[in-house]
């Protein structure tokens, strides 16, 4: 039986770290994709906070600056860490954390906004008012006086670490992103006025669309199997996606998976039902509504992005061995892609 590219990548994943007697102090089955958005640096600015809302989790390798926001409605904070925010540095949270809190790897600042959850910082609790509900945990001290209400215990002076190893993750989803890429294409798509139709096999599927060709179409009609995996590599380095009426046929949005593997800049309007990968994109996302999976280098905006999620990459959470996974298959699996368009 032939093994699909993720199930390798998987199969000497595991290999590899047990070989290597890896060891992680973080949590041991973390998928990415469990994510409801996920940025491998920022997430907001500290001048522009991220306006809108995220039904489920969301993730900063780097800090998250949030305004007028609210996050995981849908308590989806068991997933993956417990917390319904987790980033490798600072936290400004102007809006509604819910269902699970935050850990921050730096400080914490509230900012007329309330915390259904517990804080969990390396650094300090800081900010002008709002109440958390539950114990602040801190590496640093409450700053806060009486601004901020804190409704269970405060700790100072605590001892911090971080439940993701942010640097496995980043490095997993960029090899990740790019041995997609580098898959060659297994089929191809028609474009009939305007609408995009590509008819998926059985198993693993790899088409290549141009992205100007794909922010052109009005529509994506993708018609599969139950057992069908639709990897979309959209080409180019500057890209632009508006609004796309997606329509499955046999499969759902949690089979497909648009990578942009290439993209350095990224930027989203409108609404689309989809799971986006670009992790080397500084992306905006100005307005709209995603439904899926929102994983980008760089993320500013006030887009909202509803529950969704790409299905077919549990994986381990990357140690030290899944890092250099990632190295050598991005050395022994990228290569040409072979584009058939009809």
């Amino acid at each position: 039986m032939k093994l699909s590219f993720k199930k390798i990548a998987v199969t000497l994943g595991l290999t590899i770290a047990m070989s290597l007697g890896a060891q992680s102090s973080q949590a041991a089955d973390i998928n990415p994709f469990n994510f409801n958005v996920y940025s491998l640096s920022d997430i907001g600015s500290t001048t522009t906070g991220y306006g809108s809302d995220y039904q489920g989790i969301a993730g900063a390798a780097g800090s998250a600056y949030f305004t007028n926001f609210s996050l995981n409605d849908l308590n989806q904070s068991h997933i993956v860490t417990g917390f319904s925010l987790v980033t490798g540095g600072d936290a400004a949270i102007a809006g509604s954390i819910n269902n699970g809190g935050i850990e921050a790897g730096g400080d914490v600042y509230i900012n007329n906004a309330s915390v259904f959850g517990n804080v969990n910082a390396g650094g300090s609790l800081n900010g002008p008012g709002g109440t958390v509900y539950g114990n602040a945990t801190l590496g640093g001290s409450d700053n806060t006086t009486s601004s901020v209400t804190v409704t269970g215990s405060v700790s100072e002076g605590a001892s911090f670490t971080s439940s993701l190893n942010f640097a496995g993750i980043n490095s997993f989803l960029t090899s990740y992103s790019a041995n997609i890429n580098g898959q060659a294409d297994t089929g191809s798509y028609t474009n009939s006025y305007g609408e995009l139709i590509i008819n998926a096999a059985s198993g693993d599927n790899y088409i290549t669309i141009d992205g100007s060709t794909l922010n052109s179409a009005w529509g994506v009609t993708i018609n599969g199997a139950a057992d069908s995996v639709v990897y979309i590599n959209v080409d180019g380095t500057v890209v632009s996606l508006d609004s796309t009426n997606w329509v499955y046929n046999g499969l759902d949005s949690g089979d497909v998976l648009l990578n942009f593997g290439d993209a350095t800049t990224l930027a989203l309007t409108g609404g689309n039902t989809v799971n986006m990968l670009a992790p080397l994109a500084d992306t905006n996302f100005a307005y709209g509504l995603v439904t899926g999976n929102l994983i980008v280098g760089n993320l500013t905006g006030g887009g909202q992005v509803n529950l969704g999620g790409f299905e077919h990459n549990v994986v381990p959470e990357p140690t030290s061995a899944m890092v250099l996974l990632g190295s050598v298959m991005a050395l022994t699996v990228r290569r040409s892609r072979r584009r058939r368009i009809v």
